[in-house]
């Protein structure tokens, strides 16, 4: 009875000092600044993944850690464990001649997954007197130049460009702070906790919608497309046309290639931009005769091009004040008779032109909104920038000559694959979108729109088949034996900064297209920005990445072959 009773009073005083007393033990050792501490919990960045789940970007914080020799086991296996993740040498871990009896600390590098791996030795070891605290700031970013464009990165904590900058407040979390007494170790009381103590809230990880697999082929690809033509930039989209999802957004240079020193030009105002810039979305190009499939749509949609109606080509066109000349990605100066579809095949600019005078200003402005062109691409990758058009052209005659084959508008590259996306949905447009989800939650689907009636969407993409396929195609060379494809190039002349007119000294080279031409899987658009080396034709210099994209997709998809006679052809060759 005595030992029970005992037990009561011992009990009793523990209550009284953990709850009637426990505000004015506190108080009292704030006050003389005794054994009470505030920590802040710093917390853990959240990682960034691509949707096939590899990781982009993750935690790889400077921490602290440290032994206290007394708490842990002096088993020779448990200190080369702790130094195989720490990097720190088992000999200097186990070193007990330290004048610190409670051991040592160390300032390290360690990753989320190393933190828990050396956690999980802790409790493996029952070795109470191994700890770690985070310290923030760095990162790791194993695709390096790859995915940086989109990626972005952190400098000293602190976020600079892409997903890491414009996601920052969901990745970052909230910290936390630990208020309260400690025991003469170092360690907080439980009990004695403050209650401004408050925990602390890890960073969202975010999952993005690239594919990284196809966004290490596009990046391949357009750098050594840049590289060999000697040109200041290059961008490679991969959109999936029926969900908008953005499988590849790849762009040279990197950061990661050029230190972030070099610069980028602008194709407008003539800026110098850092390349931390992702071109796709934040600079705007002429897309040049790409825009022609656009042009032939809205002419058929309207009726203002009728069946088989034809425009003479003499090489040269007078618009008002302006004269239209046909040359660019082919060789031939004059075309003489040319309907829709030839026009779509040699790339016509005469033909182009004289539809889109007839169209009219007004027509070719409202389907330009609805491909939503003049908006920024909205993918959440800052700095994002709308297309352009000018409302207020003085001589609308000579603007909807340039407009019908692609000058005079400006678009960036992930706007222009999303307004392709309609001849891939039977006329209907889909937004697109590079966040799949932000902690666990999935984001808001993509927006659609109807532009043009089926049956238009897909004459034009039968006609963009010749543009490959044609015998006068001027993506000829870029077939792939046994698929079909459909593309359309195009040359576009920059225009100067000072003067705002076209030059014959700079281009951008385009090459845009469908793998496979029937219910396609993906979008392709390529813009080389200012090839110096010579060539500048669309289909010579940026058909090769979408050639080199669609082979690798062929394979990836296990696309089967729709012209089996054509491998057919190759084998008996062969033998």
């Amino acid at each position: 009875m005595l030992l029970a009773a005992l037990f009561v009073c011992v009990l009793g005083n523990q209550a009284r000092v953990q709850l009637l007393e426990r505000n004015e033990i506190i108080a009292l050792a704030k006050e003389r600044k005794r054994l009470f501490v505030t920590e802040t919990i710093i917390p853990t960045r959240g990682e960034i993944f691509s949707k096939d789940g590899k990781v982009l970007a993750s935690a790889s914080d400077t921490c602290l850690f440290g032994i206290n020799r007394e708490l842990v086991p002096r088993t020779p296996t448990f200190f080369f464990e702790v130094s195989s993740i720490t990097g720190v040498s088992a000999a200097e871990l186990m070193d007990f001649d330290s004048d610190s009896q409670r051991g040592g600390v160390w300032e390290v590098e360690l990753s989320r997954d190393k933190i828990a791996r050396l956690l999980e030795i802790k409790s493996r070891y029952l070795a109470d007197g191994l700890w770690v605290q985070s310290g923030g700031g760095n990162r790791e970013y194993p695709f390096g130049a790859v995915a940086a464009s989109v990626v972005g990165y952190l400098q000293d904590g602190i976020p600079r460009s892409g997903i890491e900058k414009s996601l920052d407040k969901l990745l970052s979390g909230n910290p936390g702070k630990l208020v309260g007494m400690t025991d003469k170790e170092g360690d907080f009381l439980p009990w004695l906790m403050s209650e401004e103590t408050k925990p602390g809230q890890d960073g969202s990880d975010v999952v993005l919608t690239i594919d990284s697999e196809i966004q290490r082929i596009a990046y391949e690809s357009v750098s050594y497309a840049c590289k060999k033509h000697k040109a200041d930039a290059g961008v490679a989209v991969v959109l999936d046309p029926k969900t908008g999802d953005l499988l590849a957004l790849a762009a040279f240079p990197s950061f990661e290639d050029s230190q972030a020193e070099r610069e980028w030009s602008s194709a407008i105002k003539g800026e110098r931009i850092s390349p931390e810039l992702n071109p796709g979305v934040g600079l705007r190009f002429e897309p040049g005769s790409v825009f022609k499939v656009f042009t032939l749509a809205l002419g058929l949609e309207s009726g203002v091009i009728l069946p088989g109606e034809t425009v003479y080509c003499g090489g040269k066109k007078q618009f008002s004040a302006a004269t239209i000349h046909c040359s660019g990605d082919h060789s031939l100066k004059s075309h003489g008779s040319v309907g829709v579809q030839r026009c779509m095949e040699v790339s016509c600019n005469v033909a182009a032109a004289t539809w889109g005078v007839e169209i009219g200003f007004e027509r070719f402005a409202r389907m330009v909104e609805k491909l939503g062109l003049l908006q920024s691409p909205g993918i959440m990758l800052k700095p994002e920038v709308p297309g352009e058009i000018n409302y207020h052209d003085w001589n609308k005659t000579i603007q909807m000559a340039n407009l019908g084959f692609g000058q005079s508008i400006n678009v960036t590259p992930v706007g222009l694959a999303s307004a392709l996306s309609v001849f891939a949905n039977d006329g209907i447009m889909v937004r697109p979108r590079l966040v799949h989800s932000i902690g666990g939650r999935f984001t808001k689907s993509s927006e659609k729109s109807t532009v043009f009636k089926p049956e238009t969407a897909n004459k034009i993409l039968i006609m963009m088949e010749k543009v490959i396929h044609g015998e006068e195609g001027t993506g000829k060379k870029l077939r792939i034996p046994g698929y079909t494809l459909a593309g359309k190039s195009g040359t576009a002349q920059k225009r100067d900064a000072l003067t705002r007119t076209s030059t014959r000294q700079r281009y951008v080279s385009w090459f845009v297209g469908f793998v496979p031409a029937m219910h396609p899987k993906v979008v392709i658009v390529v813009a080389i920005d200012n090839p110096t080396s010579g060539t500048y034709y669309g289909a010579a210099v940026a058909g090769p990445v979408f050639r080199d994209i669609a082979a690798f997709l062929i394979q990836k998809y296990e696309i089967p072959p729709d012209r089996p006679e054509e491998l057919y052809a190759i084998e008996k060759r062969k033998n």
